[in-house]
Protein backbone atom coordinates (compact mmCIF):
# COMPACT_ATOMS: atom_id res chain seq x y z
CA UNK A 1 0.00 0.00 0.00
CA UNK A 2 1.53 3.33 -0.82
CA UNK A 3 0.98 6.47 0.80
CA UNK A 4 1.94 9.49 -0.77
CA UNK A 5 2.58 13.07 0.23
CA UNK A 6 -1.48 14.41 0.90
CA UNK A 7 -3.10 11.03 0.96
CA UNK A 8 -5.33 10.56 4.20
CA UNK A 9 -5.02 13.76 5.86
CA UNK A 10 -6.93 12.99 8.56
CA UNK A 11 -5.62 8.95 9.32
CA UNK A 12 -5.19 8.93 13.08
CA UNK A 13 -4.55 4.89 13.24
CA UNK A 14 -3.65 2.35 11.54
CA UNK A 15 -3.88 -1.34 12.16
CA UNK A 16 -1.48 -3.34 10.20
CA UNK A 17 -2.96 -7.47 9.18
CA UNK A 18 0.37 -9.57 7.26
CA UNK A 19 0.40 -9.77 4.14
CA UNK A 20 0.33 -6.06 3.43
CA UNK A 21 3.48 -3.95 2.86
CA UNK A 22 3.36 -0.06 3.12
CA UNK A 23 5.30 2.59 1.61
CA UNK A 24 5.21 6.45 2.02
CA UNK A 25 4.12 6.12 6.24
CA UNK A 26 6.52 9.23 6.49
CA UNK A 27 3.39 11.47 4.78
CA UNK A 28 0.51 10.47 6.34
CA UNK A 29 0.18 13.92 8.46
CA UNK A 30 -2.38 12.79 10.68
CA UNK A 31 -1.17 9.47 12.09
CA UNK A 32 -0.76 8.68 15.58
CA UNK A 33 -0.39 5.03 15.88
CA UNK A 34 0.48 2.13 13.97
CA UNK A 35 -0.34 -0.86 15.04
CA UNK A 36 1.34 -4.60 14.33
CA UNK A 37 -1.68 -7.22 15.18
CA UNK A 38 0.70 -9.67 16.75
CA UNK A 39 4.10 -10.11 17.41
CA UNK A 40 5.04 -12.27 14.60
CA UNK A 41 6.93 -10.27 12.04
CA UNK A 42 10.70 -9.94 10.17
CA UNK A 43 13.36 -8.00 11.44
CA UNK A 44 14.01 -6.46 7.97
CA UNK A 45 10.07 -5.28 7.89
CA UNK A 46 10.08 -3.97 11.44
CA UNK A 47 13.26 -2.26 10.82
CA UNK A 48 11.74 -0.23 7.58
CA UNK A 49 8.43 0.30 9.54
CA UNK A 50 10.31 1.96 12.11
CA UNK A 51 12.41 4.30 9.47
CA UNK A 52 9.27 5.15 7.96
CA UNK A 53 7.78 6.51 11.41
CA UNK A 54 10.82 8.05 12.53
CA UNK A 55 10.67 10.48 9.17
CA UNK A 56 6.89 10.98 10.08
CA UNK A 57 6.73 14.88 11.84
CA UNK A 58 3.82 13.82 13.59
CA UNK A 59 5.69 11.43 15.61
CA UNK A 60 3.42 7.94 15.73
CA UNK A 61 3.82 5.50 18.29
CA UNK A 62 4.09 1.77 16.63
CA UNK A 63 2.57 -0.68 19.16
CA UNK A 64 2.76 -4.48 18.83
CA UNK A 65 1.10 -7.50 20.20
CA UNK A 66 -1.93 -8.52 20.62
CA UNK A 67 -3.46 -5.17 22.32
CA UNK A 68 -6.76 -4.94 20.80
CA UNK A 69 -9.34 -7.18 22.34
CA UNK A 70 -11.31 -9.26 20.32
CA UNK A 71 -15.31 -10.16 21.11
Amino acid sequence: MLFEEGTAPKLELLLYEPRITFSGLSSLQSLKEFILSNDWYEDDFLKDVQEQLAGNRSGPVLKRGSILKRG
